[in-house]
């Protein structure tokens, strides 16, 4: 995979200055010193992150997915809540909406719960994802496809909605010049990141940067002046944490503009402050799990992983685990990612079964509670349990 140098993507000048640097991929998360915008640099260029996402993926059952209480359902409920009292302030209700980057379809299908009279779309460019929303979610007019295919369309929306999609591309001006050629007059573009004010100091938030995944990171301050410089105009921006899934979140909608693009680029003063503390949070797991590591191995336990997702992606970049502290990665999917993960094989959860002693890190960020009751159902008294984010209890 090869990488690539960017410029500021708000204020297109050469000011980056790195906080954040992952020594194994060399990637930097850092900030635009004339505006503020935070941004990885250097990063994958395009062809790789493409490549990376067609192998690159969480693999849900579809019995979580029908689960009325998973958080991306419960998620969607909040955000068609939220629309429909938005809609009653609108002077013109929209009768068109398209969502790019709809995944499953849980939006819109609880959009269309409410009667609101718009017709929706979909767009995204998971196939299983798309498969699924048009089989189970009953969505026919979603498809598969990218935020480009829409230069191609004659199609006009009222309303096009992005929800955490902005950050992970890679240039997030032009794709806002695409959606204002895509709306029609005065529409609205609905968009939803995260809010680098906000950001938690966790394993999957160091794991969407040294993956490439999350490219930008915005302040209220940034977006803004990306959309006002992309020719939209304020109607509301918030911040707008939806629960524990997703506590950082800033809800902005704006209206496309008629007439001269905004030059004028404010400067966020407070990125490094954001960004800085991020590190400090990182590290401070990183060591915690570190030490912890060691000492286990200083003591011959055997030690295992539980979880094989985006978290442990994220933190077997940060730790040291290639001088055989770590036997394997327990889940119930042993086929997850090949069946192994950076170098460690992924084995089914029953290996425990036949194990007096083991150390157990619990690697999840919303999952610890579940694995706990899970582990202490069957805990021998020769295991050492440890988590991340909450106390396990002895």
């Amino acid at each position: 995979m090869r990488s690539e140098s960017v410029r500021c993507n708000l204020c297109g000048r050469e000011t980056f200055s790195p906080v954040l640097t992952d020594p194994k991929t060399g990637f930097s998360q850092g900030f635009c010193a004339s505006c503020g915008l935070i941004f990885v640099n250097p990063r994958l260029d395009g062809p790789s992150r493409a490549r990376f996402y067609k192998t690159y993926g969480q693999k849900y059952p579809e019995t979580f997915l029908l689960d009325p209480k998973n958080p991306y359902r419960q998620i969607a409920c909040s955000r068609a809540a939220f629309f429909e009292r938005f809609l009653g302030q609108l002077s013109k209700r929209p009768k068109t909406l398209l969502e790019i980057g709809s995944s499953y379809g849980f939006f819109l299908k609880e959009l269309a719960k409410k009667n609101a009279g718009i017709r929706t779309y979909g767009l995204d460019p998971s196939v299983t994802e798309v498969e699924f929303a048009r089989r189970v979610n009953g969505l026919s007019s979603v498809r598969t496809g990218l935020v480009e295919d829409l230069r191609k369309s004659k199609r006009r929306f009222d309303v096009i909605a992005l929800f955490h999609v902005l950050e992970h591309l890679g240039d997030p001006t032009e794709t806002l010049r695409i959606l204002r050629d895509s709306l029609r007059e005065e529409g609205l573009v609905w968009i939803e990141v995260p809010d680098a004010a906000e950001l938690k100091g966790d394993v999957i938030e160091f794991q969407h940067f040294i993956s490439c995944q999350h490219l930008y990171e915005f302040s209220l301050t940034t977006l803004k002046a990306l959309l006002e410089r992309a020719g939209f105009e304020e109607v509301l921006h918030e911040k707008a944490p939806l629960g524990f899934f997703l506590e950082s979140n800033q809800r902005a909608i704006y209206r496309k503009r008629e007439g001269r693009v905004t030059e004028n680029i404010p400067v966020d003063t407070n990125a490094e402050p954001y960004l800085t503390k991020f590190r400090d949070c990182v590290m401070k797991i990183r060591n915690d799990v570190q030490s912890w590591l060691d000492r286990q191995l200083d003591l011959g336990m055997p030690i295992f992983i539980y979880g094989g997702g985006f978290h442990t992606m994220g933190l077997l970049g940060l730790i040291n685990h290639h001088n055989g502290s770590v036997q394997a990665i327990l889940d119930d999917d042993e086929t997850k990612h090949g069946g192994s993960l950076d170098g460690l094989p992924i084995v089914s959860p029953a290996v425990l079964e036949e194990t007096s002693e083991a150390a157990i890190l619990v690697s999840t960020l919303v999952g610890e509670e579940t694995i706990l009751k899970r582990l202490s159902t069957v805990k021998k008294p020769g295991w050492e349990i440890k988590t991340i984010y909450r106390e396990a209890e002895a």
